[in-house]
């Protein structure tokens, strides 16, 4: 609902300049999230505890997909039975495209905030599109997360 989904957990600060808006990027592993922000909260924090820089990911997928199946995400699984109580896993797969929505990087001990449009279709055949949830032209060249 609300197209949001969550991610917590640290982050190393040498991968800073990755992350700028309107970068698009692919994910070299899968990716968790959760439509918990609380339970992604609770991720993060426990990075903290380990004196790790906190970031809390914010991954929107088109709203519009909650009554239209077309407009749904094709390269996510909402995992059922998950082994952390309260998760609501949302797993995006590996080599899932995502697009920098905006960044705030967190001082003084505060943690960063990353939000990310995550694209329809991975696959090239779906390029050609515009918008916010289009496949992006060369979308198999584009560059891997360093980090997420």
């Amino acid at each position: 609902p609300g197209g949001d989904t969550y991610r917590g957990g640290g982050f190393d600060n040498a991968h800073r300049d990755f992350f700028t808006v309107g970068k698009q990027y692919r994910v070299p592993g899968f990716l968790a999230t959760s439509f918990s922000q609380a339970k992604a909260t609770e991720f993060m924090r426990t990075q903290e505890a380990y004196d790790r820089q906190g970031i809390l990911w914010t991954v929107h997928v088109d709203p519009a997909g909650e009554g239209d199946p077309s407009k749904r995400c094709r390269h996510v699984n909402l995992v059922q039975h998950s082994l952390v109580p309260g998760e609501q896993e949302y797993l995006f797969t590996a080599y899932s495209i995502f697009t920098v929505r905006a960044v705030t990087w967190g001082a003084g001990g505060a943690h960063h905030r990353i939000e990310l449009d995550a694209a329809t279709d991975n696959k090239s055949e779906a390029e050609g599109a515009e918008g916010r949830w289009a496949t992006p032209a060369g979308s198999e060249a584009l560059p891997l997360a360093p980090w997420y």
